[in-house]
């Protein structure tokens, strides 16, 4: 689990370089700041999809508490069963 997280981490810092670079802003101050969050908790989260906000996927170990959001930001918990993937929102 924990080299799977560095490497979203890795991936994650490498967008925002990215961004910084071409002067178009792939990951967003609020999304550094999940990020950050995530990393005190032992995770990693990064974003996905087109860049500017949009959405963020995160991960944590089992064991790990999770962590409390910035004000705005909505959980959406996803599990795997048998029965395919599966979705709650909070």
């Amino acid at each position: 689990m924990q080299s799977f997280l560095l490497t979203v981490d890795d991936y994650a810092n490498a967008l925002h370089e990215l961004g910084q670079a071409a002067n178009a802003p792939i990951v967003t101050p609020a999304m550094r700041d999940v990020q950050q969050i995530f990393a005190k908790a032992g995770g990693a989260a990064k974003g996905s999809g087109a860049g500017g906000g949009d959405i963020m996927v995160g991960w944590l170990p089992e064991d790990a508490r999770k962590p409390e959001l910035p004000r705005g930001i909505r959980e959406v918990t996803m599990g795997i069963s048998d029965e395919g993937l599966s979705w709650y929102t909070r």
